[in-house]
């Protein structure tokens, strides 16, 4: 199961590579290069700067928004997102709707995000449990080839459960997938998917390793990203807040 399961993420992840442009955008514009050059892409998309608070003001998903341009080293490397304050009520409506357009553009890939239920109070469950309501998605630079990026997350994933001889066999009938023509890579696709899904009725395995197993996936995928799309309601729990994320122009630790 643990091969079938990883073949058919993976299989998403070459999918969604095949589909986007690099690097990741925010309103089209590549949340990179210097400042001056993304902030003059910004206004030419109709935002005003703000030079009190020193934000954009503009539309963004049928929102009036404001947009903060975070820099490292005056390269480009966070757009953060403030939607509209709105009512405790309606939290969870624009919380939900976020996810469910994340989910359907294709551009990112994103493990364990969950909608807020509709008896969830979450104003208590954020002051009396700590409770954080957020949601996150990773961004792949197509331009990376997918069998080494399916290479890689096999060696992060599969190393300590595999013998040397099998972990090969696992990134050759990969290769061997992601070659296939479309129409073949479908059957194959909804092949496994049917395996899994066999799969997880079987009471032999046991949950808690299988649970393990996709929370190392995932991990994995966020280690390898090249970009993060992230939102999250704020501690007002009125307000929410969407970062754009060049992972590769953060710092890491290079200053210290």
């Amino acid at each position: 199961m643990k091969k079938t399961l990883l073949i058919t993420l993976l299989f998403c992840i070459a999918t969604i590579c095949s589909a986007q442009s690099d690097p990741i955008k925010f309103l089209g514009i590549p949340v990179d290069g210097p400042r001056a050059q993304f902030e003059s892409s910004l206004k030419a998309k109709g935002f005003k700067y703000d030079s009190i608070y020193e934000e954009f003001k503009g539309q963004f998903n049928g929102k009036s928004v404001e947009v903060i341009v975070h820099t490292n080293h005056d390269i480009v490397d966070r757009v953060v997102v403030l939607f509209p304050k709105t009512s405790e009520q309606n939290i969870r409506y624009e919380y939900n709707l976020l996810l469910k357009q994340f989910n359907e553009t294709g551009k990112y890939i994103g493990f364990l995000n969950e909608e807020i239920p509709a008896s969830e109070k979450i104003p208590y469950e954020m002051t009396a449990n700590n409770k954080d309501y957020q949601c996150t998605f990773s961004y792949f630079d197509p331009n990376r080839d997918p069998a080494e990026l399916s290479d890689a997350l096999a060696d992060k994933v599969l190393s300590e459960v595999l013998t040397e001889e099998e972990l090969a066999n696992y990134k050759e009938e990969s290769k061997n997938m992601l070659n296939m023509p479309d129409e073949q890579q479908t059957a194959v696709f909804q092949k496994i998917l049917s395996e899994i899904t066999s799969g997880l009725n079987d009471d032999s395995i046991d949950p808690e390793k299988a649970y393990s197993f996709i929370i190392a996936f995932v991990n994995a995928v966020n280690e390898l990203a090249d970009g993060r799309v992230w939102f999250r309601i704020d501690e007002s729990c009125r307000q929410i807040i969407l970062y754009y994320d060049n992972l590769h122009n953060q710092a890491h630790g290079e200053d210290l």
